[in-house]
């Protein structure tokens, strides 16, 4: 499941449009962290095609909790380029 918490909608991204970012990604990286939970960021389109860079925590049960959401900015492009 895809739980959404309230400070993934602080940049005004709907819940609506998170979900579309999630269920359409076009890329998905682990980001290494030190804290607990593993990090998760989606890159997909919210509905009406605008790129979203989503963050999620995996939490029990093989949900995802998305704690942020925006449109998408330079350096996350820059990141996701240069992996491929």
């Amino acid at each position: 499941g895809l739980q959404i918490h309230e400070t993934a909608l602080k940049h005004d991204v709907s819940e609506l449009d998170i979900r579309h970012a999630c269920s359409n990604s076009s890329d998905i990286f682990e980001l290494d962290q030190e804290s607990y939970e593993i990090k998760i960021l989606i890159i997909g389109p919210d509905s009406a095609g605008n790129l979203l860079e989503v963050i999620g925590l995996e939490i029990e049960n093989q949900s995802l909790l998305i704690i942020h959401a925006m449109k998408i900015r330079k350096s996350v492009i820059n990141l996701v380029e240069g992996r491929s």
